[in-house]
């Protein structure tokens, strides 16, 4: 009996010390010591096909030809008489779309 209780005690005390040293900190003062995984770039190419609205499999000179289209409809100089707020957006659409076109030129090794 005594044995049972022993090796009862051992296990829990066990689980107890291995929680407190493998526990991860939470709230706005985490460590960074613990790891994080890093998003898969996967998910970031696949968004910059869906900003230019081409496939993953178009041509270098769809791509290219996307980007244009929808650089020239969103620069923000076309926005200038249209108020602030639309030429904020339309800025702020203007630099998604131009860091989604050098996302696909950088994989696809084009110049």
């Amino acid at each position: 009996m005594y044995f049972f209780f022993s090796l009862l005690l051992q296990i829990l005390l066990l689980r107890f010390l291995l929680k407190l040293l493998f526990r991860r900190p939470e709230g706005p003062g985490r460590s960074s010591h613990y790891y994080e995984p890093s998003p898969s770039p996967a998910p970031a190419l696949a968004n910059a096909y869906r900003t230019l609205g081409v496939s993953p499999q178009a041509s270098d000179s769809e791509v290219k030809s996307a980007y244009k289209r929808l650089a020239l409809h969103y620069h923000p100089d076309r926005y200038a008489t249209s108020g602030q707020e639309a030429q904020k957006q339309a800025e702020e659409k203007f630099k998604l779309i131009n860091e989604a076109y050098q996302l696909i030129k950088r994989k696809r090794g084009m110049d």
